[in-house]
């Protein structure tokens, strides 16, 4: 029996990975308030968990410190899921986002695994 998706453990990991990515890159929480556009103590805030940022906010921060949110959707992919009779922008957007549903499916998985082994 597989565990349920936990959005704020989810919430929580990102945030310690975008953290770490910063520490990684010696970056100060003020740098990458400066590249968002934001105040230091809102980073200050969001790494410590003391408020949350919005999906905006969260993909801003995460291009701060150079953390992909979604994996890329291949070109291939899309000229697939593009090509054959019939087939519209609407059906090949409808197949890239089964495409990355089903890999963030994966990578779930394969956390849950990796948090339940550690």
């Amino acid at each position: 029996m597989s565990a349920s998706p936990n959005p704020v453990a989810d919430l929580l990991r990102f945030r310690e990975r975008l953290k770490s990515a910063r520490i990684d890159q010696k970056m100060t929480q003020g740098d990458v308030a400066r590249r968002m556009g934001k105040d230091p103590r809102t980073v200050r805030r969001w790494e410590n968990n003391e408020g949350e940022p919005s999906l905006t906010e969260a993909a801003l921060w995460a291009h701060a410190v150079g953390v992909q949110m979604l994996p890329p959707v291949p070109f291939d992919l899309v000229a697939r899921a593009a090509g054959g009779r019939g087939r519209t922008k609407r059906d090949a957007l409808c197949a890239m986002q089964a495409a990355v549903n089903a890999d963030l499916a994966q990578t779930r998985a394969s956390n849950l695994k990796g948090s339940a082994t550690a």
